[in-house]
C-alpha cells in the first residue's frame, strides 16, 4: 500500500496520505490541551485530521487505523479464500467485495 485515503474528522478533507501520527498541542490562555492526529506526505507537510479529548483516545483512533490497514492488506483473492498478511482467511465472496470497497477510512467524531 502505497498511502492511504482519510476523511477528516470535520468532514471538510479528503487526504491521500503516506504519514499518520499523533501530536499534541497546548495553548497559553486559556490553558487547553489538544490531542490531535495528523497525516500528509511526509511529517513535515500533513493536514490536520482529527482533534481528541484525550491522549488515550487519539491513540486508540490510531490503532483503528493500523487494524483497517490490516484487513486491506490483501495479497490475493480467490474466490472465497482471502490471503491477508500471509495469513489465509475464509471469506464469504459478499465480504472480500466489501474489503476490496473499502478505500477511505473516516477518522470517529468522538
Amino acid at each position: 500500500m502505497n498511502g492511504l485515503w482519510i476523511r477528516s474528522q470535520n468532514k471538510r478533507t479528503l487526504a491521500f496520505v503516506k504519514y499518520i501520527g499523533y501530536d499534541r498541542c497546548d495553548s497559553a490562555e486559556p490553558v487547553i490541551t489538544l490531542h490531535s492526529i495528523a497525516g500528509g506526505e511526509n511529517c513535515h507537510e500533513t493536514d490536520l485530521l482529527a482533534i481528541y479529548e484525550t491522549k488515550e483516545r487519539a491513540l486508540e483512533v490510531l490503532d483503528e487505523i493500523q487494524a483497517w490497514i490490516d484487513e486491506l492488506e490483501i495479497d490475493t483473492v480467490i474466490i472465497g479464500t482471502t490471503y491477508i498478511n500471509g495469513t489465509v482467511r475464509y471469506l464469504t465472496e459478499a465480504k472480500a467485495k466489501e474489503l476490496m470497497r473499502k478505500t477511505v477510512f473516516e477518522m470517529p467524531e468522538k
